[in-house]
Parts: C-alpha cells; structure tokens; sequence
C-alpha cells in the first residue's frame, strides 16, 4: 500500500515511536507466550514482517514502518494481553473479586447475561480489564476460540456508536450503519464463544442497549456472553424503561449488585502494600476510604480507589521524610 502524505502526517503524529512499539511487541509476545505466527495472524501481517520489525530490520520489508506500526497498535488494544498501566499491580482476592469471577465464568460459559452494578470504587472497572486480559492471555496460548472482550461506553452512546465500538475492538468488520454492524459482527463472531463486558452502560442510551440485546440473541447463532456494568443508575434505568427494555430484561439471568470491600479486606490490602505502617495508621487510610452511599441512605462503604489514592500519597509523605515503605 502506498502511503500518501496527508496518511503518512497522520500516522506520524498518532503513533508512538518505533522503539516504543518495537518494546511492546516483544513484551506482548513474551506475556502471552505466543508464536511470531500467532502475532502475525492477529495483527494482520506475514511473520517475515513482524519479526523483522521485532529485531529493528524492518528496513528489508519496506521504507517506511508506519503501516505496520499502526496495524500492531490496533492488535494491542483489539486484543489485550500484556499487563496494562491500568490494571498493573496485585489483584488482591477481595467479595467484589470473587463475585465478578463467578458471573464472568458464567456469563462465558452460558453465552449468558447479567448485570452487575455498585458504587465508585467496588472494583468493577480494574477487576474486569484485568479478568479479559488474563482470560485472552490463557487462551491464545490454546490457540482455541474463546475470547472475552473489554468495552468501555461513552456518554449519550447511541447503537451505532457501540456496534462500531464493539467492532473495532473485536476486529470484525465494521458499517456506518447498525445494520452493517451487526452483520459484520455476527460473521466475525460465528466461529467463537465471547464475553462481552459492557462497562459504564449507565452512559448508553435505550436503543443501544436494545442493540446489544439483539447482538446477544440466541437465534442468531453466536454464542455471546454479556456483562453489563455499571453505576446503581444503570439498575434504576432498567427497572424504570422496564416496558421500553422488557425484551433485554428478559435476557438478564441475575441482577448482581456490589458493594465497598469489607473493612477486613481492606486492612489486609493495607498491611500487604505497606508492611511498616502501625495498625493506627493502617486504621486510618481505611477510615479515611469510607464514604458515603448515596443509594443506600448514605450508608458508610470502602472505596477501593480512594485506599489506593490514599496510600499512594501516604508513600510520597513518607518518601520525603526518607522512610520509604
């Protein structure tokens, strides 16, 4: 393919460098202990090309590395292997944990969907990203067709604007229509047993849930599990479009709700990532992660997230004082 100058301006400032993405490549072979094979075959390329560019000889394919660049990028966050920023770190076995791991198991196995929603910080976002690449990672050194997929909404998210999502992000061929969409993605999905985590669905809008209602429909033939995440709002809209959503209702197995971790977990979260804190100041970053539920009358819960924020600033409190912990 030749590439025009207002492509190649573009690829160049969209991309990162090629020692940036040469680094990731390796890494995300080494991770995933795949093949040059397998690389090529999910980022569209001849193996002579990708290992070339793996050992900086690109040169002996072609001029310029941009395309290839580009195609490996896309295979990156199409297909999650390698232990992101994001969901770096121990994923410590907390109630919320062990719950998404049962209905992720379920919603797979089944082709099933349930919904799964709690408030800030209960884990949903990190556990689930972590979960997908985890399960892809098993399962491309398997070389079967199980896939689990990472979907993350938008606000005022129409059907169009998630099938063209979802698409992207399963490398099937896309439309600008729902219609070309949804076909795209049923012959893309045929061969394979999917997860699809739908996170922040609260943000979709009602036609778009029904979309993803008809991408989940038996009759098609696929075998699509769904989970459908969110805040408590997106439990609210559901019950309040009940006559809207009826149909996608009845396609949801459980209604799953989350809650803070217990004080419990969160101690031992504490005392594993800061072994030199006394208990009094253990005490009090968990003190300090309690908030408020709005949804349950302002009953107190352990955002997740603000533990981690807390602690974090506690090292660099101490990092200054010269007491690294």
């Amino acid at each position: 393919m030749r590439i025009t100058e207002e492509l190649k301006q573009s690829l160049e400032s969209s991309l990162p460098k090629s020692m940036t993405t040469r680094q990731k490549l390796v890494a995300y072979k080494e991770h995933g202990n795949l093949t040059w094979d397998q690389v090529a075959m999910l980022c569209g390329r001849g193996r002579v090309s990708v290992e070339r560019f793996s050992k900086d000889k690109y040169e002996q394919t072609a001029d310029s590395d941009l395309l290839i660049r580009r195609d490996l990028e896309t295979m990156f966050e199409r297909y999650p292997l390698a232990i992101t920023q994001a969901t770096r770190g121990e994923l410590y076995q907390t109630e919320n944990v062990a719950t998404l791991r049962k209905w992720f198991s379920f919603c797979h196995a089944n082709s099933a969907m349930a919904l799964i929603y709690g408030p800030p910080g209960s884990q949903k976002t990190f556990v689930t990203r972590r979960m997908v690449e985890d399960f892809n990672a098993a399962h491309l050194q398997l070389d079967d067709n199980e896939r689990a997929f990472y979907i993350r909404s938008s606000a005022r998210m129409g059907p169009r604007e998630l099938l063209r999502r979802i698409c992207f992000t399963t490398g099937a061929p896309g439309g600008m229509t729902t219609a070309s969409c949804l076909n795209g993605l049923r012959l893309a999905l045929r061969p394979h047993r999917v997860l699809l985590a739908v996170d922040e669905a609260q943000l979709l809008s009602l036609d778009a849930l029904e979309a993803l209602r008809e991408l989940h429909d038996p009759e098609t033939g696929l075998r699509v599990g769904v989970l459908l995440m969110g805040s408590h709002r997106l439990a609210t809209i559901l019950n309040q479009q009940a006559p809207i959503l009826e149909q996608l209702n009845s396609r949801i197995e459980a209604n799953v709700e989350l809650s803070g971790v217990s004080a419990a977990s969160a101690m031992s979260i504490v005392q594993a990532e800061m072994p030199n804190l006394s208990q009094r100041q253990r005490q009090a970053l968990v003190d300090h992660s309690s908030v408020p539920d709005i949804y349950r009358h302002g009953t107190p819960y352990i955002n997740v997230r603000r533990l981690f924020k807390a602690m974090n600033s506690t090292r660099a409190e101490l990092a200054q004082k010269g007491s690294v912990q």
